[in-house]
């Protein structure tokens, strides 16, 4: 199957899994599930901003270690997710290891 029909497919999915529940665990789980079939990553984190402050909040994390992704990991202008924050735009990363702004949250 072509990257894009996979892609096509796997949004489809997730919007029908997502439509079928209110509960917002739920939702962010099927969000994890669905990224994972199109990007195999190892931690990722799901924030929402508040665009009256300027504040990262997190909803959900995956593959970190509990309470290691706080305020100061997304912070304003702190490691790739601040610099999203500053610039206003997002960024595919493919080594965020290999990114000068990466923050080490985990072992």
């Amino acid at each position: 199957m072509a990257v894009k029909e996979r892609t096509i497919e796997t949004l489809v999915e997730a919007v029908r899994k997502v439509s079928n529940s209110l509960d917002l665990d739920d939702v962010l789980d099927t969000i994890f599930d669905s990224l994972k079939e199109l990007i195999d990553y190892s931690a990722a984190v799901i924030c929402i901003i508040d665009t009256r402050s300027n504040t990262v909040y997190e909803l959900k994390t995956s593959g970190y270690p509990p309470d290691s992704v706080g305020q100061d990991f997304l912070a304003s202008g702190v490691g790739i997710i601040g610099w999203v924050l500053e610039n206003g735009h997002g960024e595919i990363i493919n080594d965020v290891k290999t990114d000068t702004r990466y923050v080490k949250a985990r072992a």
